[in-house]
């Protein structure tokens, strides 16, 4: 029997201890097993810890952990328990000391971003929550959200129908001094609405189209469009002896006094054509009286153009943005009374260019020679466009007061640009007319309020219209050019080119840009459009 002697306890309890446990069992397996009950200890504090061998030590069976572990071929042990050579390293163990970590500034930057994300929404989570305790029991809220979501456009502007019994104040008042046959309006005490200016009370005022006068009406420009007794004009069916049959297209051009040369770029470009397969089309420009100081150049000029093409019509009210809508009805007004025989009444501003052959092959192909009643084809304006508002937009020319307009959103519209109606949608707008109240902002009043009272559809045509000055331009390249082109291109490669910038324009109308190239792009967008349709 070896003795056992008692050592120190161990650095390791739990380590030594089991080191002690596989020396007990591998040099005494035949002794009795009560002999090592400490075997059986529950923990190594219950048992006193005993070195069996003098010559195998503790350091023997439990290496350092800093020391490399082999496995001995010639024992059973696994090769954790064994040092790689018998010699032991005296140098205790030491664990490794830890560098402190650096935390970068993006990691703070991150950890502070999110402790304001997470307070933002704790503060709109309290905000929710107070909103919801305070409102509990009271449903005045939904019933207002209800209302407001029940009550269409539509609806709302019913109340735009003025009744007989109300008090109403007409305009346009055209009571200022001066001649009613001047085309220059006096500048001695001028009426407001002939400035341009709000009415004193806009709620209860309304346009009577029967104090909208020709200065200039031009009325022989249907009348003189004679009915073949051959040919296609006599499958135009119009009302019964209406003037203006056998007319297609009855173009009406919003222009301003001073705008000759916008004129005449139309006349020498796509107003030039006045036949179209046997159909007749006609043209006439629209205007009102100017609003500066009397120069008698400007209306001897005026009245030279019309004596040169008798297309010109004048209204007896002041031209300018605020009496744009007098402007508008004016040309439904004398469309209808000299004009109403047409099939279609196109209507454009004088920064306009059609494509007259394009719009004449897709119209008749689409609607024929004797379209439904109740026609209107535009570039639609989509229902819920907001208003501008003076605070938001101080300055724009289209800003608009609460008073003036007190919906959030517009009614559907067709934009000015362009336009085709049928002569039924100008009586009926025009009908309408004389019982709503008035709106300065014509697209919107004519096309968007008249029009939804009138309940007339509109057909949208939107992505025929073109906007951006880049296209059109980009389109009158020279043949076998495009935009960055490089120079070195093969012939085959001018030849598509070529082949492509021969095609037809790919809009039927398009908003040229005013300044001193606008006659100049007129003229080349004309040219080419003719190049075009002549291949």
């Amino acid at each position: 029997m070896h003795s056992l002697k008692p050592q120190e306890k161990p650095r390791s309890v739990g380590r030594a201890y089991a080191g002690d446990l596989l020396v007990q069992i591998a040099q005494h397996e035949d002794l009795d097993e009560k002999q090592y009950g400490y075997m059986f200890a529950s923990s190594p504090e219950e048992s006193t810890v005993y070195s069996p061998s003098p010559t195998v030590t503790r350091e023997d069976i439990w290496p350092s952990r800093t020391r490399s572990r082999v496995l001995d071929s010639e024992t059973p042990f696994p090769p954790m328990f064994f040092p790689r050579n018998s010699k032991r390293s005296s140098k205790a163990y030491s664990p490794p000391s830890l560098s402190p970590v650096k935390v970068s500034y993006g990691f703070r930057f991150f950890q502070i971003a999110s402790i304001l994300i997470v307070g933002i929404c704790m503060y709109a989570l309290v905000e929710n929550i107070l909103f919801l305790v305070k409102s509990y029991g009271d449903d005045s809220y939904l019933q207002d959200e209800s209302k407001r979501s029940s009550v269409n456009i539509h609806e709302q502007l019913q109340s735009w129908i003025i009744h007989g019994e109300e008090e109403l104040s007409v305009l346009p008042q055209m009571s200022s001094g001066g001649s009613g046959n001047n085309l220059i309006s006096s500048a001695v005490s001028p009426s407001p609405s002939e400035l341009g200016q709000k009415p004193k009370d806009i709620n209860h005022a309304m346009v009577s189209t029967h104090n909208l006068t020709f200065i200039l009406n031009n009325s022989s420009v249907c009348s003189s469009v004679r009915r073949k007794s051959q040919g296609r004009l006599n499958s135009v069916n119009s009302s019964g002896g209406a003037t203006g049959e056998g007319i297609y297209f009855m173009i009406v051009v919003h222009s301003a006094p001073d705008h000759f040369s916008e004129r005449q770029a139309i006349r020498s470009t796509w107003g030039s054509v006045k036949t179209l397969k046997n159909l007749a089309i006609r043209t006439v420009f629209v205007l009102g009286k100017y609003q500066l100081s009397p120069s008698p150049t400007l209306e001897n000029s005026i009245r030279r153009e019309n004596e040169l093409f008798g297309d010109i019509v004048v209204g007896n009210f002041v031209d300018s943005y605020r009496n744009l809508t007098y402007k508008h009805l004016l040309g439904y007004k004398w469309i209808n009374s000299y004009c109403s025989g047409a099939t279609f009444i196109l209507k454009t501003d004088d920064d306009a260019f059609v494509d007259i052959f394009q719009l004449f092959d897709f119209i008749t192909r689409t609607y024929g020679f004797a379209p439904k009643p109740g026609t209107l084809i535009c570039n639609v304006f989509p229902e819920g466009t907001k208003p501008v508002r003076a605070k938001k937009a101080r300055g724009s020319k289209w800003s608009v007061t609460m008073d003036e307009y007190p919906h959030s959103v517009y009614p559907r519209y067709c934009g000015g640009l362009a336009y085709l109606a049928t002569p039924d949608v100008i009586a009926r707008i025009l009908d309408v007319s004389d019982r709503v109240k008035f709106f300065w902002i014509d697209d919107v009043f004519v096309t968007g309020i008249l029009r939804e009272i009138a309940e007339i559809e509109p057909f949208y045509l939107n992505l025929r219209y073109l906007y951006d000055p880049e296209e059109y331009r980009n389109w009158l390249l020279p043949a076998g050019t495009l935009p960055n082109d490089n120079n070195n291109s093969n012939s085959d490669n001018d030849n598509k080119k070529s082949q492509q910038r021969l095609r037809k324009f790919p809009f039927l109308f398009a908003h040229i840009e005013r300044g001193d190239k606008f006659s100049e792009e007129m003229n080349d967008l004309w040219r080419k459009t003719l190049r075009s349709w002549s291949q």
